[in-house]
């Protein structure tokens, strides 16, 4: 009996490549989803611009019906996951792994002279901040509350990439780092907005033990420049905006902290 060839495409997973599923079955085998799954290939192939062709796409890999099964519930569950996302469940949640590649191209751009215009760009809006705060750049806002001191660069409002922007922002948790401070983590978070798909990276940073264990005479504890969070949003895979932000206790238990100026001056030197 002649067999028909069914081809159904999919949206790579991060890190693989394009594909398509495809399968063979009885041509009067009609629409049930259990008809449909009775023998399934998985190949390399094209646009349905190519399926006109008498001849189906050569299969590459035979996958059981089991590991199809697992893979059909898959992307269910992923279009379900998108309609329920919200700020409280994101769509996807991963840690920030960067490959040897771009580790290799990060030392690499830090001795470009992108990032020495950055730091200086910043360096001077942050001076015309503290005397004239409505004279700074429209790419570039602060933030002052008794709580929390930082900036927000409206990236999508300038000319640097993707590549420079994602650079910066681990070159910012690198600088924070080296002022005695730990990662408490660094993870993505994807979001199924209105309009658009969100997807927020972060470093949160802690004072290290070294300084978390250190204790004034009067038994407050040093809090150093507070907690630091450095957050790079991306709206449907473009950059957006980067946040600074170090937030601080105002208590009696901690220390004042330390001026948000040192901060700066030890971040963006």
């Amino acid at each position: 009996m002649r067999q028909s060839h069914r081809v159904y495409y999919a949206k790579p997973l991060p890190g693989h490549s394009p594909g398509v599923f495809c399968f063979t079955g009885d041509q009067h085998a009609g629409r049930k989803e259990s008809a449909r799954r009775d023998s399934f290939t998985y190949g390399s192939g094209s646009l349905p611009g190519n399926a006109s062709q008498n001849k189906p796409p050569a299969p590459l890999l035979n996958i059981p019906k089991s590991t199809m099964d697992k893979l059909w519930s898959y992307f269910k569950n992923l279009f379900q996951q998108a309609e329920e996302s919200s700020p409280s469940q994101p769509l996807i949640h991963e840690m920030i792994e960067r490959s040897a590649e771009e580790r290799e191209d990060y030392q690499f751009w830090k001795e470009t002279l992108v990032l020495r215009r950055l730091l200086n760009w910043l360096n001077e809006q942050y001076a015309i901040y503290r005397i004239r705060p409505d004279d700074i750049d429209e790419a570039l806002d602060f933030l002052n509350t008794p709580s929390s001191k930082g900036f927000v660069v409206h990236f999508s409002q300038t000319g640097y990439s993707q590549r420079d922007v994602q650079h910066f922002f681990d070159f910012l948790k690198e600088q924070v780092l080296a002022l005695k401070y730990r990662t408490q983590i660094s993870d993505r978070r994807s979001y199924q907005r209105a309009n658009w798909v969100e997807t927020i990276e972060r470093h949160y940073l802690k004072p290290g033990l070294s300084i978390r264990s250190n204790q004034e005479e009067d038994g407050r504890f040093v809090q150093h420049f507070g907690n630091i969070m450095i957050e790079l949003e991306h709206r449907n895979d473009r950059v957006h905006n980067l946040r600074f932000r170090a937030t601080t206790y105002n208590d009696s238990l901690f220390k004042a902290p330390a001026e948000f100026g040192e901060l700066m001056q030890g971040v963006l030197s």
